[in-house]
């Protein structure tokens, strides 16, 4: 049986090839992209729904008849040759069969066949995403025949369509595919030769807009609310810490939702760069008031210290000469002038960081946009 059906398939290749004057038989791949969707970042793939598309010449079944062709049910596909494509980017594939198996079959007097069907199909789809979210991936879609090699069948392309509406709510599509070759010699098992292989490769640019609006404005608000504590009184203890912990605190959340829908790579994405410089900011601003704190309970101690000397010093001064009193320093004055100077320093860092934070954080922004962008 299994050799009958080898000498049955060379002898069909030997008087298709007589015939057309070749050593192999071109079968010609088109496809109709009917939708894009499920484009996931984190499964690194993308689903597309085509009507996939064959044609070859088939010597057999030449016939002389005045009908430009004949339509034949999907029952007289098994008693035809069909080429053997498949997609090797594939994750799930699915046959439409609703009502019936959505299969044109069409032969032409001259031999040729026409093939479509309607496919449904997952495709991975290797994702760089270190631009994210500012980012154009190229997903592909690659059709290779699996049995027969180059000696017996090559594909082409032929038209390829994109249906005029497909809009994708975070993505541009380019509505020109490009189409390219992939054939090699592969290797599996025992088994080596060279396999036809057809590349047909999406452009996807990703809008910005929804992320402008979801993350980068949220948190430039944030950064921006951190700066609130450097007006506020440094004995607001209460009040600056709390919005330094809620600024803080906000920005790891958003950074964790940002997260939680990527896949974990090993380079560093825009979005983490921003992420991060945010955080930074934000954490800048909380250590900044902890550092005014210190300064701010420097200065009370200093007052109590001024009182217990100032009191001491009168004391001295009721019993001390004029020609003595001359002598000795005066504690009051000297305190006076140790605080004031902490007083200028504690005031002074809330000055200066209303000026320094603004300022460097408009130098990243003017930096990161500039770069990615």
């Amino acid at each position: 049986m299994v050799v009958s059906m080898v000498t049955t398939v060379r002898e069909w290749l030997a008087v298709v090839s007589d015939t057309i004057n070749s050593q192999n038989i071109e079968v010609s791949v088109g496809m109709f992209v009917q939708s894009l969707s499920s484009i996931s970042e984190l499964e690194m793939q993308y689903t597309v729904n085509i009507y996939f598309r064959l044609s070859w010449i088939d010597p057999r079944l030449i016939y002389n008849h005045t009908a430009e062709y004949l339509s034949v049910d999907a029952f007289w596909m098994t008693k035809l040759w069909l080429p053997d494509p498949y997609f090797i980017n594939s994750k799930e594939e699915h046959f439409h069969t609703v009502t019936v198996p959505n299969i044109l079959l069409r032969v032409y007097p001259d031999g040729m066949i026409m093939y479509s069907q309607r496919l449904s199909l997952t495709l991975a789809c290797n994702m760089e995403l270190s631009q994210f979210p500012m980012d154009t991936q190229v997903c592909d879609i690659q059709i290779m025949s699996y049995a027969f090699t180059t000696e017996d069948i090559v594909l082409k392309w032929m038209d390829v369509d994109m249906n005029e509406d497909v809009e994708l709510p975070e993505f541009d599509v380019s509505k020109h595919m490009e189409k390219g070759d992939c054939t090699e010699v592969h290797v599996t098992g025992n088994v080596t030769g060279t396999f036809s292989c057809l590349i047909g490769k999406f452009t996807l640019t990703r809008r910005l807009s929804y992320y402008m609006v979801q993350t980068y404005v949220p948190s430039i608000l944030i950064v921006v609310l951190s700066w609130v504590n450097f007006w506020l009184d440094a004995n607001a203890t209460p009040a600056r810490v709390s919005l330094g912990l809620l600024c803080v605190l906000t920005m790891t959340t958003q950074n964790s939702g940002i997260i939680s829908t990527l896949p974990r790579v090993s380079y560093v994405k825009s979005i983490d760069v921003w992420s991060s410089a945010c955080l930074v900011f934000v954490f800048g601003a909380l250590v900044e008031f902890a550092f005014v704190n210190v300064q701010s309970r420097k200065k009370e101690v200093l007052d109590r210290k001024l009182t217990a000397k100032g009191r001491a010093h009168r004391s001295i001064m009721t019993l001390a000469s004029a020609a003595v009193d001359r002598d000795v320093e005066d504690p009051e004055k000297a305190s006076r002038c140790s605080r004031h100077a902490l007083l200028l320093t504690a005031e002074r860092i809330d000055f200066v960081s209303r000026i320094i934070f603004p300022f460097t954080f408009l130098i990243f922004n003017l930096i990161y946009w500039q770069y990615y962008l």
